[in-house]
């Protein structure tokens, strides 16, 4: 299976986005075409780690859907937060 190469787009949030605005994020392993996300315990785990990331208040997480390569999610982010950073992390 051929996937086409993904845009890289800028992660830096505009001043004039409030703050709690939802954001849709996909995230996708490095070898895609796996199913790496959805075997246990790596499926455990990250969702683990959304609700940590959640209770810490460093996204607020509307949806988090794992597939078997990648992951979408809407999550909001408190002003104090950076998104590409708390993604990163």
């Amino acid at each position: 299976m051929r996937f086409v190469p993904r845009k890289h787009l800028p992660h830096d949030v505009p001043a004039w986005v409030p703050s709690g605005t939802l954001f849709f994020v996909t995230l996708h392993c490095a070898v895609r075409g796996h199913t790496q996300l959805t075997c246990s315990p790596v499926g455990e785990a990250l969702l683990d780690a959304v609700a940590h990331y959640h209770s810490e208040s460093r996204w607020f997480a509307r949806l988090f859907l794992l597939m078997p390569d990648h992951a979408h999610a809407l999550l909001a982010f408190p002003r104090s937060e950076d998104l590409r950073g708390v993604v990163s992390d």
